[in-house]
């Protein structure tokens, strides 16, 4: 009997408020209440984008036979890594991470660090960087540098650093080298792309 009521039914297993995604309850009260829906403010920010993937991480886990606690102990590694080199860790799950840096020389070093370690540890991982424009919106990051850097991380062969050139061009005079990799163009990204090694620190 409530005035311009309406039924909104929701997913999960139980009906308490504060468990479960909660977004979806507060907005749903938000929009009865005001009559509008807040969202979260959307910015764009210049950074680097570093994307780590671990390749068939179903087979690696098969042959791993420790390799939940492998996976727990890299992650204390991974997060100290991007803490170090000041960066952001935007997700990190059994399929990879996705990190943003302010410098592009601090991501490549990072990156390094962590495929250097993971090459010691016999996991299978392939990285992509590349600097370019992101839309973030809370804690999350995407739009073109992130799907750049996705693509140019599935270009990488097993344990190697791949860059973009912007990146490459962005951190002469660091001390880092490269070695140029291809030309490559992506589906649904414009252009050609020429890529590079990271082969030293």
């Amino acid at each position: 009997k409530i005035p311009a009521c309406k039924y909104v039914e929701l997913g999960g297993i139980d009906h308490l408020p504060f468990v479960g995604e909660q977004e979806e309850i507060l907005e749903e009260i938000e929009e009865f209440l005001t009559g509008v829906r807040h969202h979260d403010e959307h910015d764009r920010v210049l950074a680097t984008v570093m994307t780590i993937k671990i390749v068939d991480a179903e087979t690696q886990a098969q042959e791993i036979t420790n390799w939940e606690q492998l996976i727990e102990r890299s992650g204390v590694f991974v997060r100290r890594q991007i803490e170090l080199f000041k960066g952001k860790e935007v997700s990190f799950d059994e399929n990879g991470i996705l990190a943003a840096f302010d410098g592009p020389a601090r991501g490549i070093r990072c990156a390094m660090a962590i495929t250097e370690s993971a090459n010691r540890l016999g996991l299978r991982v392939k990285t992509g960087l590349h600097t370019g424009e992101c839309d973030v919106i809370g804690d999350k990051y995407s739009g073109f540098a992130v799907n750049l850097a996705e693509n140019i991380a599935n270009e990488a062969k097993l344990g190697e650093v791949l860059v973009s050139r912007t990146v490459k061009d962005l951190v002469a005079g660091s001390g880092l080298d490269f070695q140029e990799n291809s030309l490559k163009s992506f589906p649904e990204i414009e252009g050609e792309w020429r890529l590079f090694n990271v082969y030293k620190l």
